[in-house]
């Protein structure tokens, strides 16, 4: 596709020091940068124009993108008039000043996340359901924000990219073997959307009923709360979690507002991946690799039991359905053609679930510790 000389305007959200661990923004950035390879004069605009905080930001996205960094010109103050040919809003707090500040040939939102569900109801909550109603074109990233949107009236407006892994081969060739079984956990406290609360719950049911299997938490470089018998493996480097998850008998992550590209990661590792069962994970994870349980103590420890006992079935089943993941560059491509293309003809998304995978006939009630928020050691 030839894209020389179309001016793209990106507002992005603070591009500082905690951004650098958001996947949604690394998503974004390393799709924009395949559009400047390709040709495109891409400007990530940030909310303030303070000299100190653009330094921050072009040395953020240098960070996050050392190959293709340069290549994207960042500039301050999302209010400044901006005249260019694709305006992008690429999270909900950016599509006000979008929409008002930025005169262009076409309007696109990158959506990655049902924002407004990060908030209690509220303005915030409400600034970010109206971005959703914005009359432009979308791109998400999965089918189910598809979905959702479509059922906003977008039918015909938005495209749909897949998530895309590029796992080296010689950890998948390599998997580090250990002696006692590992399951790897996702805490994320200062994400209360990722279900820090269960997942200590369950890390502390696992380890009374099978304290033989080590466990690893790793997403967050807050300490564990009391009581949790697990090893803190902090803010991991994509290598370090590709090790992580290849040596893994299985990896507990919880996506409760899109799915994650943690999940796809974990079957390119040849790891089998638990998750909750809602209306956000119906239409993008594979059957097989990817256990699809109800966000219960019994259900998740009870599946995790199955796994542990049956390694290899788990495993196989993870290969497969790896398979069938496309690669990154195969994710930046679509990105690119929808956004410089226009909306995209796709067949309608497919549930590809009804029912949970796996439900536990049994009830962990009578385990001797609190499940409280407080004795896990999370606010609600």
């Amino acid at each position: 596709m030839t894209v020389d000389a179309l001016a793209v305007v990106a507002l992005c959200p603070p591009l500082n020091r905690e951004a650098v661990g958001s996947g949604g923004l690394r998503t974004a950035l390393t799709n924009l940068a395949r559009a400047s390879e390709l040709g495109a004069r891409v400007s990530l605009v940030v909310p303030s124009d303070e000299p100190e905080q653009l330094l921050e930001a072009r040395a953020t996205v240098r960070r996050m993108l050392p190959e293709g960094g340069t290549r994207l010109t960042v500039e301050g103050d999302w209010t400044t008039p901006r005249t260019t040919d694709i305006a992008l809003a690429t999270a909900a707090t950016t599509a006000k000043p979008t929409r008002d500040h930025v005169k262009a040939d076409r309007f696109v939102y990158f959506v990655q996340d049902w924002e407004s569900w990060f908030n209690p109801v509220s303005d915030g909550f409400m600034e970010a359901e109206d971005s959703y109603r914005q009359p432009w074109e979308f791109i998400t990233i999965g089918k189910w924000l598809r979905a959702r949107l479509e059922g906003l009236g977008h039918r015909g407006r938005v495209t749909s990219i897949p998530f895309g892994v590029e796992v080296p081969i010689d950890v998948l060739l390599s998997p580090t073997r250990r002696h006692r079984p590992l399951v790897s956990f996702n805490y994320q406290p200062e994400k209360l959307r990722r279900l820090p609360n269960l997942v200590c719950e369950v890390s502390r049911a696992l380890h009374l009923l099978r304290p033989d299997v080590s466990q690893a938490f790793f997403g967050s470089e807050s300490p564990l709360p009391e009581g949790v018998k697990a090893e803190s493996r902090g803010m991991l480097t994509e290598r370090e979690m590709w090790d992580m998850m290849s040596s893994s008998n299985a990896v507990v992550h919880f996506s409760s507002t899109n799915p994650s590209r943690i999940p796809f990661e974990s079957l390119a590792c040849g790891t089998p991946c638990v998750e909750l069962f809602g209306d956000t994970t119906l239409y993008d994870f594979p059957p097989g690799g990817v256990v699809q349980v109800m966000p219960r103590v019994a259900d998740v420890v009870t599946v995790l039991g199955e796994i542990l006992e049956s390694p290899e079935r788990y495993r196989e089943l993870a290969i497969r359905d790896a398979l069938m993941i496309p690669s990154r560059d195969s994710e930046r491509d679509e990105f690119v053609r929808a956004l410089f293309g226009g909306p995209q003809e796709q067949a309608p998304p497919v549930q590809l679930r009804r029912k949970p995978d796996f439900v536990s006939s049994t009830s962990l009630e009578g385990l001797p510790f609190d499940t409280s928020p407080t004795a896990v050691g999370v606010q609600s």
